[in-house]
């Protein structure tokens, strides 16, 4: 989110230090108190000591309190109390304004030229930023875990797949939206409060504009397995131009995320199957948006398995801002795409079961 001229900062509190925006205007803005401006940094850290164990402290304590390394599951893997607690600190997020800061973050590299969609750094980029998510929901649970969503495997079921049931002994976040205004009305989201982009290019609240889907309104059908399994074979990362042109029998990136002559594909496809608010800049207003980039991840990590000679490019030969060692915006900390190769050094892994043997047989 711009206004005007601003200068970025760090501010430390209690050893911790804590990123803000100096505004032209003098007054500061921090990630943390999205709808709050503070007349110095003497206020500002204030604020966050006074609210340090429910909003930041968390974040920046996760690695070090976690044993061993996470292991995300499938979304239907979960038991009741894990889904149960999901649910709540997804919803407990939202309350604490933290939530819509992961929507705003990801509307900004889609409309600010910071070129991660169609390009190279998509993956490693999403990996942070779900990882940062994940995080967040340790704040009001700690060492609860991201799920993932197959959405592969759920291509046959389609809206009858059980992540859009609204009825029954387990249910996730909320069914279709109506056929007629896509709005959302089941389920944990059903009073969900969504930003939405203004004339002004700026991301609000308005009143009426509730969760949106339409499921496979956009899209007849969900990525098919056989589809996945011919991506998992393509090598190498990405190749030139390292854009949306990228030859998809040559760019594994380009040919995940969706582009490419019969687009969309993949990562894309699903965005649009789903329809409503995750056809749209601000996609992570759906909770569903994790569920599914989790899952893009473990696809990911899966080809780094089976390719363990390839790793990510361009080097250093590449656009601005794609390249191995350059650091990548909008995250809470500087990481660069070659500090995300590695996802147990990050604190999690994927099942060890093979992703190939997690798809049926069309």
């Amino acid at each position: 989110m711009m206004h005007g001229t601003e200068h970025a900062g760090r501010i430390a509190v209690e050893g911790v230090e804590i990123p803000f925006m100096r505004l032209a205007d003098g007054r500061l803005m921090c990630d943390f108190f999205m709808f709050q401006l503070f007349d110095s940094e003497e206020e500002l850290a204030a604020t966050l000591q006074r609210t340090r164990g429910l909003l930041w402290d968390a974040i920046g304590a996760t690695r070090a309190v976690r044993a061993g390394i996470t292991i995300r599951p499938n979304i239907y893997d979960i038991n009741d109390a894990e889904l149960k607690e999901l649910i709540h600190a997804v919803r407990k997020l939202k309350e604490m304004g933290i939530y819509d800061d992961f929507v705003r973050r990801h509307y900004a590299i889609m409309t600010d030229g910071s070129q991660i969609h169609t390009f190279p750094t998509f993956l490693p980029w999403h990996r942070v930023f779900i990882l940062e998510f994940e995080q967040a929901l340790q704040i009001v649970s700690l060492g609860l875990r991201l799920a993932f969503w197959n959405w592969a495997a759920d291509a046959a079921a389609g809206k009858d797949a059980p992540l859009w049931q609204t009825e029954g002994p387990r249910t996730f976040f909320g069914g279709d939206g109506d056929s007629t205004d896509q709005r959302v009305t089941t389920g944990p989201c059903a009073d969900w409060r969504i930003l939405t982009q203004t004339n002004s290019q700026w991301l609000t609240y308005r009143s009426g504009h509730g969760l949106l889907r339409a499921l496979g309104r956009g899209e007849p059908t969900l990525p098919q397995p056989d589809q996945l399994r011919r991506v998992l074979n393509v090598t190498p990362y990405d190749c030139p131009p390292w854009y949306m042109t990228s030859d998809i029998s040559r760019s594994f990136r380009n040919a995940l995320e969706g582009w490419g002559p019969a687009a969309p594909q993949l990562h894309n496809q699903v965005h649009v199957w789903i329809g409503g608010v995750m056809k749209t800049e601000p996609s992570p207003n759906d909770p569903v948006f994790f569920l599914h980039h989790a899952f893009v991840d473990y696809v990911w990590a899966t080809w780094q398995k089976l390719h363990p000679l390839e790793t990510y490019q361009p080097g250093r030969d590449g656009p601005p801002g794609q390249n191995i060692d350059d650091p990548m915006p909008h995250l809470r900390t500087p990481v660069t795409p070659r500090q995300t190769l590695d996802t147990r050094a990050m604190g999690y892994e994927y099942p060890d079961e093979p992703l190939s043997e997690m798809l049926p047989r069309l």
